[in-house]
């Protein structure tokens, strides 16, 4: 019969295949974790961007209808609706303006900008006053 090996007096150089095999499974999680993270910033800050353009340009088209107003021309319905094309995106806007029923000097103001994300549609609006100028 064979004696056994001794392995007194030597020392155990590396890693075992489990515990490399572990390293591995605990490595890839975190890196699909990182990953993950990192393509959700992604989508925000894409969707920042959107909602930045959106209100750029509900901004731009409430000062248009200000500036009609306040010059004593109440602006055309087509003016006031549209859309704009900005990195293989569409923004579609429009303003809606109503006279005061009260009798007083002023339009109240409403204007929206939507846009598609996948199927998804997604909307900002602004309401706003017009005060109509006296003096004209």
């Amino acid at each position: 019969m064979m004696k056994p090996i001794s392995t007194v007096g030597i020392k155990n150089k590396g890693f075992t295949l489990i515990e490399i095999l572990c390293v591995i499974a605990v490595l890839s999680c975190g890196i699909v974790l990182i990953f993950r993270s990192l393509f959700t910033s992604l989508y925000a800050l894409e969707e920042a961007n959107d909602r930045l353009v959106a209100s750029s340009i509900l901004q731009k088209k409430i000062i248009e209808s200000e500036m009609l107003i306040e010059g004593g021309a109440y602006p055309a319905k087509d003016a006031l609706s549209g859309s704009f094309a900005l990195d293989n995106r569409r923004f579609y806007y429009d303003v809606l303006l109503q006279k005061s029923q009260t009798g007083e000097d002023f339009y109240k103001g409403s204007a929206v900008c939507h846009w598609f994300r996948g199927p998804k549609k997604i909307s900002i609006s602004r309401d706003f006053i017009c005060l109509i100028n006296e003096n004209k």
